[in-house]
């Protein structure tokens, strides 16, 4: 049987950043709707998972239209048996009963993972890693598409531009991030702004992430600082340094950033990053200015969920350049002085730059034409 191939670094119960969760909408939302076998290749080892974590990853395919149709097929069972020949080409031209998505994971069998991926019809690759690696270079003529959640050439640079001592990123190659993207027919970039060096070397289809504002919550008045990121160079962590504030992170990275750049975090709370305690942190009321002036940020989920939340974002210089903002910094320097110039303004007047803002960001609340722009890219 003819298959797809959707190849990923994590989903599921594995939430470590954006891209994972992109992978999970893309679970949920799309790959009920396709019309050829879809598998999803996970480049990890299987996860160990309590039961409502298995139940959540196994949601794909299962409660969709086709579902509903097989159903509706088994309740009439009795009356085309009845009627056999006239109802045998009825039945046969029904939408068949989907499989629960079909997952392999690499670190449990690499030999099937392997054959599984030359074996497909097409391979889409849904977020790689950022280092070359053979099993996409061995499958490199047959990339139907490739989406990209960071621009890595840029991310690199973002510690040189804040004049860090040393480099805190993931492992990364910017040739080949440039290389997946010449293989790939189709080139997505999933970032609110189209400015990326991937832009001036091909044509890019810029299919922006989406985000469902849920709580609409009313602008939070209180000036303790927020972070909820990961701990690299381009989030520019130091920021918060000297200033009241918490941080939904994990521990080790804003350690390995106290010995190696220098910054003491002594008025920083430290919170344990677990993404099941996501709501429970955006909910507090003890803090209301969130800390998302991050660099080259190609979308930002923490951000829209600051705003969703109440929590008044400092944004960085390059976010949504084309919306104007006056709580905006790209340096420690500009970022201290932003924090004042929110102390001593009047709630009325953030409150009139947060709504704004957050009614610029509907326009990024459009799941169904998310779903329907990949959709006419995956069944073409």
């Amino acid at each position: 049987m003819s298959y797809d191939v959707y190849y990923a670094t994590g989903g599921g119960p594995l939430v470590l950043g954006g891209a994972d969760v992109w992978v999970n909408h893309w679970i949920d939302n799309i790959s009920p709707h396709l019309k050829v076998k879809p598998k999803l290749l996970i480049h990890r080892r299987r996860p160990i998972l309590t039961k409502k974590q298995a139940t959540t990853f196994d949601r794909g395919m299962k409660n969709n239209e086709f579902h509903k149709s097989h159903v509706k097929i088994e309740n009439k069972a009795s009356e085309i048996v009845e009627n056999f020949h006239e109802k045998t080409e009825k039945y046969w031209n029904q939408p068949k009963k989907p499989e629960p998505l079909e997952k392999v994971w690499q670190g449990d069998n690499p030999g099937e993972f392997e054959e599984t991926m030359k074996g497909a019809r097409r391979v889409h690759i849904l977020h790689g890693y950022y280092t070359p690696h053979k099993v996409i270079q061995d499958i490199r003529d047959n990339i139907y598409s490739s989406i990209f959640h960071v621009s890595v050439k840029l991310s690199l640079q973002a510690s040189i531009q804040l004049n860090l001592k040393t480099l805190k990123h993931f492992a990364a190659y910017p040739q080949w991030e440039q290389d997946v993207s010449n293989w790939s027919k189709k080139s997505i970039w999933i970032g609110v702004d189209k400015n990326t060096p991937l832009h001036s070397n091909k044509e890019i289809t810029n299919i922006p992430n989406f985000y469902e504002f849920k709580h609409n919550k009313e602008l939070n008045d209180n000036t303790l600082i927020g972070f909820t990121a990961r701990i690299e160079s381009r989030k520019a962590p130091h920021f918060m340094d000297g200033h009241e504030s918490l941080a939904f992170t994990t521990p080790k990275d804003l350690d390995w950033w106290k010995r190696n750049c220098g910054h003491t975090f002594e008025k920083t709370k430290l919170f344990t990053y677990k993404s099941q305690n996501t709501h429970r942190f955006f909910s507090r009321d003890d803090w209301g200015i969130s800390h998302s002036a991050h660099l080259y940020e190609p979308f930002g989920y923490s951000i829209f969920q600051a705003v969703d939340y109440g929590k008044l974002p400092i944004l960085s210089e390059d976010w949504c350049s084309g919306f104007e903002y006056p709580y905006r910094a790209s340096s420690k320097e500009k970022f201290d002085n932003v924090v004042k110039m929110i102390k001593n303004s009047s709630y009325e007047e953030k409150n009139s730059h947060f709504t704004a803002l957050r009614e610029y960001l509907r326009r990024f609340d459009n799941k169904s034409e998310w779903v329907e722009k990949y959709l006419e890219i995956y069944n073409s």
